[in-house]
């Protein structure tokens, strides 16, 4: 029956005791093996999930003055390592070491949603060569020059899209403050 509460009480007819049954189970050892085996198997269940999840979260361009700015958000720690190219062409490649966070690797990883940076990002591929070896490729829309920037915790990478400057009135060949002889 498992653990009870028992209440003893004596009876003021004689010296015998009398064992007032107030019986309350607290749990039968059934449903406690079951629930601890229920326990560790949702935990053991989980872990595999875990690992499986995306490392790159999301991906998100946003244009700016002079350049695009592309971020790439990662669900673990991703330590900076190197890039290649330099400094441009349409794609690179980037070396990241994954932290404990970031789980064993897996056979599949699923690709990032580009939704974010349509029309700057054609594609990336996240590869786990390795150990804790970590290779993102950033295939771009066309040919760029960039400059990357890691935060420091290795939870973000900032990948600046350099644009050529031109003024609004630049464009139409009236830029303000210009002499325009025709007018």
């Amino acid at each position: 029956y498992g653990p009870t509460l028992t209440k003893i009480s004596k009876s003021r007819a004689g010296p015998q005791h009398r064992v007032t049954d107030t019986r309350v189970r607290l749990m039968r050892p059934g449903l406690r093996l079951l629930l601890a085996a229920s326990a560790v198997l949702c935990n053991l269940a989980a872990a595999p999930l875990w690992a499986q999840g995306r490392i790159i979260e999301d991906v998100v361009a946003s244009e700016q003055r002079g350049y695009v700015s592309v971020s790439l958000l990662f669900s673990c720690t991703l330590r900076y390592l190197s890039h290649t190219p330099a400094t441009d062409g349409e794609a690179v490649q980037v070396r990241f070491s994954a932290g404990p966070d970031c789980g064993r690797a897996t056979a599949s990883e699923p690709p990032p949603l580009l939704a974010g940076a349509a029309g700057y990002v054609r594609s990336i591929d996240l590869v786990r060569p390795f150990g804790s070896d970590v290779q993102v490729l950033i295939g771009w829309s066309r040919a760029e020059t960039f400059v990357l920037t890691p935060s420091m915790d290795g939870r973000l990478l900032r990948v600046r899209l350099l644009r050529a400057q031109i003024a609004a009135g630049d464009r139409e060949g009236t830029a303000p403050g210009r002499f325009d002889p025709t007018r």
